[in-house]
């Protein structure tokens, strides 16, 4: 009860995010940043089960999708990992506190490629699952799934479960230094991307703003009218920026807000 009524002083005092008015005004001082982080990021490196005669380096057409997937099959490990690291450091510096990330895990799914490419992010539960990991809200698990092509996406937390998210190749390609063609020419038409959203640091944004939609982040038109940050503030809008942002440090103040409610000790569930 006596943490009940702190708890409710404390956010009377000090506010929730979704009461502090809106980002972009840099002299509006978010909540403070918890001493330690109540979720960790667990990535997973997944290689579906392929079809017989499956072929590389070429465009795929399924339906309407087109994918596209270089070999070989199974990416450079330890350039994923140093992706990781650096996007580790970023997302703690950012938030204010570490946000711990699990060493990466390879796995080769039971799931076929078609199955992968028809479920997309829905599939990473059931893999979780299956091996056996928890699904609390203590997690966010970020899949790279090989032969996904550009798709990406992310879904946040909800009361008694994990955040996930998922990225394809064009993500994993990027950052082990795959050669073209894995640019959006290809895959993604003529979005209003720069050049360097298919570089590695670009694609580190990439995945890092896809594990953050996992915390329950949405894009900036996902807040209130008189609420969305400026989208060339955030990662949340232009993550081909990262690391550098220059009137931020890539999270807004309501981002902050709602990143560290996620985080702290007066999370849902914690």
């Amino acid at each position: 009860m006596l943490s009940k009524i702190w708890n409710w002083l404390r956010r009377f005092f000090i506010g929730r995010g979704s009461d502090h008015p809106a980002a972009p005004d840099p002299s509006i001082r978010p909540i403070p940043a918890p001493v330690s982080s109540s979720k960790t990021i667990v990535p997973l490196l997944v290689l579906p089960r392929l079809p017989g005669g499956f072929q590389f380096d070429l465009v795929d057409q399924v339906g309407e999708d087109r994918y596209y997937t270089s070999s070989p099959w199974e990416p450079d490990v330890e350039a994923l990992r140093a992706a990781i690291v650096t996007a580790e450091s970023w997302l703690g510096t950012a938030v204010g506190t570490p946000i711990p990330w699990e060493p990466l895990r390879q796995v080769n799914s039971e799931r076929s490629l078609a199955e992968w490419r028809t479920e997309g992010v829905h599939a990473v539960r059931a893999e979780v699952e299956r091996l056996l990991l928890r699904w609390t809200e203590d997690y966010v698990y970020l899949a790279f799934v090989r032969g996904l092509g550009g798709y990406a996406g992310g879904i946040g937390f909800r009361p008694g479960e994990a955040g996930f998210a998922v990225v394809g190749d064009i993500c994993i390609e990027a950052v082990c230094g795959y050669a073209e063609p894995t640019s959006g020419s290809v895959l993604l038409g003529s979005g209003p991307w720069p050049a360097s959203a298919w570089s590695a640091a670009g694609q580190t944004g990439a995945f890092v703003h896809e594990a953050l939609h996992g915390f329950g982040l949405p894009h900036p038109d996902g807040w209130r009218a008189d609420r969305q940050p400026a989208p060339d503030r955030t990662i949340m809008n232009d993550w081909w920026r990262f690391p550098t942002y220059e009137r931020s440090d890539g999270l807004t103040n309501i981002e902050l807000d709602a990143v560290r409610e996620a985080i702290g000790p007066y999370a849902v569930g914690g």
